[in-house]
């Protein structure tokens, strides 16, 4: 297996200089996938930009289409700092693939202290194994679920990111 300490997964000289730095900019969340029909993202973008018209969304891979508060980062073309900047910045990480290997997103998020929602998976059941405790870790298994998740998460905001830190 792979290290399961999300700490291990962007150098500390990267956390320090965003976790104590001021990131600026409109809050958002961060979505991670491909054009690949097995990542997810053709099914959950459009479902978050419509019942979440007032949030912004940056998603880190291609998910076709066009949506009024959604950005589309091409992947493999961001720099570690770009990389590093995003998921500090973002208030919190959905990663709606379908199934995966190791899920390097989730320890990039966790690592940066971010809530993670991401598709129910055996990948996930095996993370809650062997990475204990996992706080800001729940799954969800179809995009109701998702968008009942954001809008729990999103409502505790200030409160979770306090938790948190202590």
């Amino acid at each position: 297996h792979c290290s399961m300490d999300p700490a291990e997964y962007w150098p500390v000289r990267l956390r320090q200089t965003f976790v104590d730095g001021a990131l600026g900019g409109d809050p958002y969340v961060l979505i991670v996938g491909n054009r690949y029909y097995h990542k997810g993202l053709a099914e959950v973008v459009p479902a978050l930009s419509a019942a979440f018209p007032a949030l912004n969304f940056k998603v880190l891979g291609e998910c076709g289409g066009t949506f009024h508060n959604v950005e589309q980062i091409a992947s493999g073309a961001q720099s570690e700092a770009d990389m590093a900047r995003l998921f500090a910045g973002c208030t919190c990480l959905v990663f709606p693939s379908f199934y995966e290997g190791f899920g390097l997103p989730i320890f990039e998020a966790l690592a940066f202290s971010k809530p993670v929602l991401a598709r129910h998976s055996e990948l996930i059941d095996e993370l809650r194994e062997r990475i204990a405790p996992v706080p800001g870790l729940t799954s969800f298994a179809s995009t109701s679920e998702l968008l009942r998740g954001l809008k729990l998460l999103l409502d505790e905001g200030p409160s979770r990111s306090e938790q948190q830190q202590t």
